[in-house]
């Protein structure tokens, strides 16, 4: 039987990572206790895509922030690219069996039963 106990250096995280066009909601602090989390807001004028929270860890190291700030003409520009692939590109590579013939109602009735 020990008369005494060892005890380990408590474990905290420093200061939570810097996020590109974003601010943390409340004040810094130097140390932040295992399980505390941080909220981040984009900057005035930036778009937040993905979750703003991370936490500290057991072992003393932050979540990776998923949290992004794009400004409106980067979001934009991603929009459009995605819209593009989605609807123009990946549709291409349908084969056209697959998907319902669209009928339009000027056709005749001899080229709708047209497979």
């Amino acid at each position: 039987h020990l008369t005494y106990t060892c005890k380990k250096g408590t474990v905290a995280c420093g200061q939570p990572p810097i996020v590109q066009n974003a601010h943390t909601f409340g004040r810094m602090r130097p140390r932040y206790e295992i399980n505390a989390l941080v909220r981040y807001h984009c900057k005035e004028g930036f778009i937040q895509r993905h979750v703003p929270t991370i936490k500290c860890r057991g072992d003393g190291i932050w979540d990776e922030p998923k949290i992004s700030c794009l400004s409106p003409s980067t979001y934009q520009k991603a929009y459009s690219q995605r819209y593009y692939y989605n609807n123009f590109i990946n549709n291409a590579k349908r084969n056209p069996n697959d998907s319902p013939r669209h009928i339009h109602r000027w056709v005749s009735t001899a080229e709708k039963s047209r497979p």
